[in-house]
């Protein structure tokens, strides 16, 4: 198992995975960083080639906050997408 900690602005978590005979599966789980609102959880299985973005919207106009986890051969990646503006 592997895990990283993840930041979306308004809310924050970590997101891990498990290699599996189908795939890598990819969880993640976020919550409100000022609310005590229950986490949410979310979950998928990548393959080669595949991605999933996680991402809080911002004020109009504005780019949302983002965070890309990737799988490629047998390698993930995790790109925080630095919010401008």
């Amino acid at each position: 198992m592997h895990s990283r900690s993840i930041d979306l602005g308004a809310m924050s978590g970590v997101a891990y995975y498990t290699v599996e005979p189908d795939g890598y599966h990819v969880v993640a789980t976020l919550a409100q960083n000022d609310v005590s609102a229950p986490p949410v959880r979310f979950e998928t299985v990548l393959v080669s080639g595949q991605t999933m973005t996680l991402s809080t919207p911002r004020a109009a106009g504005m780019p949302p906050v983002k965070v890309e986890i990737s799988r490629t051969a047998d390698q993930i990646r995790v790109l925080e997408a630095v919010a401008t503006n």
